[in-house]
């Protein structure tokens, strides 16, 4: 008798969160602090040279770290993924990506996931840094 060996089931909320999930957050962390600092420093399109609200500093690195956690737990979960749909046997990364059909979507998607939420993660890190760097109202 032939043992009938499955494929892992996919989580198909687990596999998008891990690819889509650090764009997501890189997006949300540029919007958020875009609209914040410039709401504080342009209230009615006079630029201000300091923010009229005080912890602003705060609010942002709240906002950076936030995204950063979102951003490395989607990566986390993609490197699970990635691992749960390992192929059985001994195949190396050559012979795989050249075997593409036989239920490999679920891990090509994971493996973009990890793929984008090191790029993401990175993106994010550094567009953090800068908006610690360069004045919160500009150059006055």
């Amino acid at each position: 008798m032939a043992t009938v060996v499955r494929e892992p089931r996919s989580n198909y909320f687990a596999l998008w969160f891990g690819f889509l999930g650090a764009p997501a957050a890189w997006s949300i962390q540029e919007l958020a602090t875009l609209a914040i600092t410039s709401h504080v420093c342009y209230p009615m399109n006079e630029p201000l040279h300091a923010p009229v609200v005080s912890g602003m500093w705060w609010t942002d690195l709240a906002i950076v770290i936030g995204s950063l956690l979102v951003g490395l737990a989607a990566l986390a979960v993609a490197i699970a993924e990635w691992r749960k749909h390992r192929p059985a046997g001994d195949v190396d990364w050559r012979g795989e990506f050249a075997e593409a059909s036989g239920g490999r979507a679920a891990r090509y998607l994971a493996f973009s996931g990890i793929l984008f939420g090191v790029m993401f993660n990175a993106i994010n890190f550094y567009s953090g840094v800068a908006v610690f760097l360069v004045p919160l109202c500009g150059f006055h």
